[in-house]
């Protein structure tokens, strides 16, 4: 059941980089905006179901009190990770893109400086 959860709350942080997706992504994304959309809601809606089986199983098992807890507990370990996981993962996709863009600009400046230097020697 942690891995499930583990599993939604990686769900749930990827729809919201859908919204800002790294700048690998918005230049080379394999999917269709559809088909990116589709998979999105698809997984929303088994989200929602499992997690209602998880809570019914729960609650009778143990009471509502227990879930209340155990949701209070969710959310705050859910507040850390996202301190901690889903920062770092943020840092390392935003020095990839800085990495890039330096390579990207060196690339270029070297071809600008080949056609002049073949140009003035021609």
């Amino acid at each position: 059941m942690g891995q499930w959860y583990t599993l939604a709350a990686d769900i749930t942080q990827a729809e919201q980089e859908a919204e800002n997706p790294p700048l690998f992504k918005q230049l080379f994304g394999g999917e269709s905006v559809e088909q990116e959309a589709l998979n999105a809601t698809i997984a929303k809606q088994k989200l929602k179901e499992h997690e209602a089986t998880i809570r019914g199983m729960i609650c009778m098992a143990y009471g509502t009190e227990v879930y209340r807890e155990m949701m209070q507990m969710r959310r705050e370990i859910k507040e850390r990770r996202e301190r901690t996981l889903y920062r770092q993962r943020r840092r390392r996709r935003l020095l990839l893109d800085v990495v890039a863009g330096i390579v990207g600009i060196g690339v270029s400046a070297f071809v600008i400086y080949s056609v002049v230097w073949i140009i003035s020697t021609a």
